[in-house]
């Protein structure tokens, strides 16, 4: 008895992609067959991914390492050929980047230092003398933020950075020039810097951004502020001038006392810088803002004449006038006799 076998032509597979490729890029493999094209695809990547499609979407792989992509073809009759691709998945090189310097002072250099690969790339390229030296020297404006990319030699990339702070110039700006009363207290400020250096007389702090000066005597003077900042690259000073305008004097007199109704004359002492005069209480003054006055107080009263120069400056003076009122202002009957002879009849 004589038995028929159908002998089907067996596919052919085949994987065209690179054989090395770095961690996390992207890797296209292209599928073929021969001797059948009526065939099924089903991929295995290596990487946890499949596919049925014959050209598949570009895959990547998270850890180096050997990997095997598998493809196997079927074709209608169940003819089955499996295509096997090494691929080797290659770390990315270890990327370093540092500066000698943490910082420079604006116009000095550093060095730039980048390790790990074949060949680097920095950006941005400013202040930079050669931004595809691993060892670049670097003197930028203002602080920057540089990456620098590194290339082994299998291509594979990775990237570090650092930055570079640059210490600007301070400026220092002090308090405007200006006048103060004897007396007063001079306040003092400055600004643009971290820390200051005051020199002046009767200074109570001379390394703080704001100070005070208390000056005993009328006269002009000068004060000067250093600036600089925290790192001890730059420093800037600044000066002021103050003029400390003299006080006027003024002596209204020694306390007294004065009869009810008997009108007072208030001549006070007083130097010859005034300008403006002010009486208080203006009360029973017949010209609060004169010089002498004529009171006519009716209980005992503390006259305060504030005096002011053309400078603005003040100063004041009280006196105290006891208002009397005894037997030689008013006569007052102790006891009267009712008689009808005319003499204290009546109390009144």
């Amino acid at each position: 008895m004589a038995a028929s076998v159908n002998v089907y032509p067996k596919p052919l597979a085949a994987i065209t992609g690179p054989d090395i490729s770095c961690v996390n890029d992207p890797v296209g493999f292209e599928g073929s067959v021969t001797k059948e094209t009526d065939v099924t695809w089903k991929w295995n990547f290596g990487n946890g991914h499949t596919t049925a499609q014959q050209q598949p979407d570009s895959q990547s792989y998270s850890m180096p390492g050997a990997v095997k992509v598998l493809l196997a073809v079927t074709s209608k009759n169940g003819c089955v050929d499996t295509a096997v691709h090494p691929l080797t998945v290659r770390p990315l090189p270890a990327a370093k980047a540092s500066s000698l310097s943490e910082f420079i002072c604006l116009d000095n250099t550093t060095v730039f230092q980048a390790s790990g690969g074949a060949s680097y790339e920095w950006t941005p390229a400013t202040g930079l003398n050669d931004p595809l030296s691993a060892n670049p020297q670097a003197s930028p404006p203002v602080t920057t933020d540089y990456q620098v990319k590194v290339t082994d030699s299998y291509g594979c990339v990775n990237t570090a950075g650092l930055t570079l702070r640059v210490v600007q110039p301070v400026t220092v700006q002090a308090t405007s020039d200006t006048a103060i009363c004897l007396g007063d207290v001079l306040p003092l400020h400055a600004s643009g810097a971290d820390n200051y250096t005051w020199e002046g007389p009767g200074l109570t702090n001379t390394s703080a951004s704001s100070t005070t000066a208390v000056l005993n005597s009328a006269g002009a003077y000068q004060f000067k502020v250093t600036g600089y900042d925290n790192d001890g690259c730059f420093s800037n000073s600044s000066t002021m001038r103050a003029q400390v305008n003299p006080l006027p004097t003024v002596h209204v007199g020694n306390d007294l006392q004065i009869m009810a109704g008997v009108p007072l004359n208030l001549i006070p002492v007083v130097s010859s810088d005034a300008v403006r005069y002010n009486w208080t209480p203006a009360e029973y003054i017949n010209c609060p803002a004169c010089k002498n006055v004529q009171a006519l107080p009716n209980i005992t009263t503390t006259y305060t004449l504030e005096v002011e120069n053309s400078f603005g400056c003040s100063a004041k003076d009280d006196i105290v006038v006891h208002v009397l009122c005894n037997q030689s202002a008013v006569f007052m009957p102790n006891a009267f006799t009712p008689n009808n002879d005319g003499l204290n009849d009546v109390f009144k």
